[in-house]
């Protein structure tokens, strides 16, 4: 679940940067005090890019465990619904 937050809830210099007329590439790195990156903002576009690799990537991975998947040895350990009920 993504987490939300009201864009007039930011100071104006982020909103600025959000509203930017072509945010690509831009993204916002939240800093502490040291400097180190604990946040980043994206725009829509690269947000909407990121899921679509995302899901490119979780395809793969699906094709590849359904192409090695193994029906016989699966059929071999199952249980009769029988044998189940019984708890043998």
């Amino acid at each position: 679940m993504m987490r939300e937050a009201n864009l007039n809830d930011f100071p104006q210099e982020i909103v600025s940067k959000i509203l930017e007329e072509f945010p690509l590439g831009e993204d916002i790195a939240i800093l502490d005090k040291e400097g180190n990156v604990v946040s980043v903002i994206i725009g829509v576009q690269p947000y909407k890019y990121l899921l679509a690799k995302i899901e490119e990537d979780e395809e793969i991975i699906d094709h590849k465990e359904l192409k090695n998947f193994d029906t016989k040895k699966e059929m071999n350990k199952s249980v009769d619904f029988d044998d189940f009920i019984k708890g043998d």
